[in-house]
């Protein structure tokens, strides 16, 4: 097991907070970008990566992760219309591993988003395989394992972390 330290999470939300930066300054300065929070672990990478870099919650929804594969719809479109009016959108995860789960809300957004957005940017805070570095756009620290990474916020529960 890979264990994450609070310190070691603050260090990658800063380097994500600056590539999204970095990005954001290739577009006009009155972008919209919507950022679709997933889950328990998307909203701490969330409130870790605000204190770098604010303007990136202006616009923002929270889905709950471990329930994407049963989401419907008009449940999405409920859930997106905070964003609505975005040039783009952000979803934003803890890890990237199989990348299934965000694969599967790219999919429902870009189904449920009315217009048609410019994009949908992924980042994560942690890219747990090098091989994935051309499928997130954005990550804080990448990593090469095949262990179960814990982060600080998970909760011990008979050996194995509560996720």
């Amino acid at each position: 097991m890979v264990t994450l330290s609070w310190d070691d999470i603050a260090s990658a939300a800063q380097r994500l907070a600056i590539s999204l930066q970095l990005s954001a300054t290739r577009h006009v300065p009155d972008w919209k970008v919507g950022t679709i929070i997933l889950g328990r672990g998307g909203l701490a990478t969330a409130t870790m990566l605000s204190r770098f870099y604010p303007q990136l919650f202006t616009r923002a929804t929270y889905l709950p992760c471990a329930k994407v594969h049963r989401l419907t719809v008009p449940q999405v479109r409920v859930a997106l219309r905070p964003l609505w009016g975005s040039d783009s959108v952000l979803l934003l995860d803890e890890i990237y591993d199989s990348g299934a789960t965000l694969q599967a809300v790219e999919q429902l957004t870009l189904r449920c988003m009315p217009g048609d957005p410019a994009g949908v940017w992924k980042a994560v805070l942690v890219l747990k395989h090098a091989k994935d570095r051309s499928r997130v756009a954005h990550y804080g620290l990448q990593l090469d394992t095949t262990e179960w990474i814990h982060f600080p916020w998970e909760v011990e529960t008979h050996g194995r972390s509560d996720s």
